[in-house]
């Protein structure tokens, strides 16, 4: 006997259930996650469902109401919850910011997770029988063209459906590589009739699951129409294809139609109930759209009387289903209290659980908690959240330039510079006017300290200091656009070297322009190449009428006086 033999004789549906995860673990291994999660819930049903005449719909609350009656012991729950989770991140990829490695790793804890739980079932519904031997197959079949095969030859809708939804994922990474990269014209066309063909075969296969009835099918397909794959005038069209996945239940569906009728959207009336019918069944299955609707409506009393408590009680749950921003949002609700009592200790480990799954807010707030004292952290653990949140928020950039710029090291000084430069290009281009404030702010200290110890500095050291400081004005603000600034420093530099010995007039203006307003403090005394000691030659002094030497074009007193 096989593996999926075994899992066969649990229960037919089981047994389906485990094969269409064990086939999909390495081509599709999120598919795989989301069959493991429902084969979780069916073995609940098999565990409990006969002793409750209100048996719950939700997984989550399967698993509470099978502790409560101690029908399976806490490995068996957190088991339980565990393929759970793994499930709604596949189900929710874009919430639950995981990446396809990762995916790829859990489909094979999952499946041997099922294993376990299938034995467990089997001892049970079986009053503890031994579980029969059976050895695990490790057929590895071109899984891709098998289910291509399935869809084409076949027909079969839930197989166009996955294949149709790995093309959309083909041309999602299409578009990201091919984002920001130079090419020519007659390679991107022919880039982008390439993406036009795979997405026409998307939305075919789309079509003919969605003919068939499949409610997956019918959403994705509805999306698209809505979306206006075929014009304007089948938009209805693509409402109807969903209202038809929503009246089978499909669980995306129903969020869809909910957020319709709570806003009365897509021809639907606003109506409050219909729209809570719907979300409450989706939040049943830990949908966190559908939690975080419903905790809206709890909390604006949107056909409900407010009730905080239990707008709470939606974020909690979604925290407890796997997903970050839920987590980092009952963190902030625990901090804060009103709602809910404070609880710091809470408030951290759901925090620490969001930073450690890559939310950049979890990773910023549990740095500025350790930098002002309210948590245990060292000073490298402050370094490493802010660099891991830096990419996602500008904020994490300007702290960690603070976090530098308290050091004496040359090289954290320097580094803290540069953070401070891009930190205010980037907040200019988002119109952040408070961290734009503060990044003009803080740096002329920064740079003023940096300044004082250029005599102290190595050749190397010195020449850093003279691009740092290139990148600020004269008086210590920085210069929004750091590659204009750059490029400007080396045709300087490329000035400089041809006017050295033949005029000594441009020689020291473009002296003055590198250093960059540096007139205080001891010469430095090393030859750099190929502008020499540009410290050691006195700049000459500009008049508030002259043209300023940083090469704006404008009067000095209007530019960096």
């Amino acid at each position: 006997m096989n593996d999926i033999e075994f899992a066969l004789r649990v229960s037919p549906q089981v047994g389906e259930l485990y094969r269409e995860a064990k086939r999909s673990r390495d081509a599709f291994p999120k598919h795989a996650l989301i069959q493991t999660r429902a084969l979780a819930s069916l073995c609940c049903d098999l565990l409990g469902a006969p002793l409750s005449p209100s048996w719950p719909s939700g997984l989550d609350d399967k698993i509470g109401d099978l502790a409560r009656r101690r029908r399976i012991n806490l490995n068996t729950r957190d088991l339980l919850h565990r393929l759970r989770r793994w499930g709604n991140a596949a189900a929710h990829p874009e919430v639950s910011l995981l990446d396809d490695d990762r995916f790829a790793a859990l489909g094979c804890e999952a499946l041997a997770d099922a294993l376990v739980l299938l034995g467990i079932v089997f001892r049970e519904l079986h009053q503890g029988a031994a579980i029969p031997a059976y050895e695990v197959v490790e057929e590895q079949p071109d899984q891709l063209r098998e289910i291509c095969y399935r869809a084409l030859i076949e027909g079969s809708a839930p197989d166009q459906h996955q294949v149709a939804m790995h093309l959309v994922d083909d041309i999602a990474d299409r578009l990201e590589r091919a984002r920001g990269k130079q090419g020519s014209v007659a390679d991107t066309v022919s880039a982008q009739l390439e993406i036009d063909v795979l997405r026409e075969r998307a939305f075919s296969l789309l079509g003919h699951a969605s003919a068939a009835g499949y409610a997956p099918a019918n959403y994705e397909y509805g999306l698209a129409l809505i979306e206006g794959a075929r014009g304007r005038d089948q938009v209805p069209a693509g409402v109807h294809h969903i209202a038809l996945a929503c009246r089978d239940g499909y669980i995306d569906a129903l969020v869809w139609c909910g957020h319709a009728a709570l806003y009365g959207e897509h021809g639907y009336e606003v109506d409050h109930d219909l729209a809570r019918s719907y979300l409450e069944r989706a939040a049943a299955d830990d949908h966190p759209t559908a939690l975080t609707l419903l905790s809206r409506m709890y909390r604006l009393g949107q056909g409900v009387d407010k009730d905080p408590a239990a707008a709470f009680a939606m974020t909690l749950r979604a925290a407890q289903a796997g997903f970050p921003v839920a987590q980092f949002e009952a963190a902030q609700a625990l901090l804060a209290g009103g709602a809910v009592p404070v609880d710091e200790a809470a408030a951290v480990a759901w925090l620490k659980q969001a930073g450690d799954a890559g939310l950049a807010e979890a990773q910023l707030a549990l740095a500025r908690l350790i930098r002002c004292g309210q948590i245990d952290g060292a000073a490298l653990d402050v370094e490493r959240l802010l660099l891991a949140a830096l990419p996602k928020l500008n904020e994490a950039r300007l702290e960690l330039a603070e976090v530098l710029a308290g050091s004496d090291d040359f090289t954290r000084m320097t580094q803290a510079a540069y953070l401070y430069q891009e930190c205010y290009a980037t907040a200019l281009q988002d119109g952040d006017q408070l961290l734009m404030s503060r990044c003009r702010a803080e740096p002329p200290a920064l740079v003023k300290r940096l300044e004082r110890i250029r005599a102290d500095l190595s050749d190397a050291d010195f020449k850093e200091l003279l691009m740092v400081r290139f990148m600020f004005d004269r008086g210590g603000h920085p210069y929004p656009d750091r590659l204009a600034r750059a490029r400007l420093f080396f045709e300087t530099t490329i000035a400089l070297s041809k006017a050295k010995g033949t005029d000594r007039r441009e020689e020291a203006r473009l002296t003055d322009l590198l250093a960059s307003g540096m007139r205080s403090g001891p010469a430095h005394p090393a030859q750099l190449v190929p502008f020499g000691a540009v410290s050691r030659i006195a700049p000459p002094q500009v008049g508030r009428n002259d043209l300023c030497p940083c090469g704006s074009g404008v009067k000095f007193k209007r530019c960096c006086a």
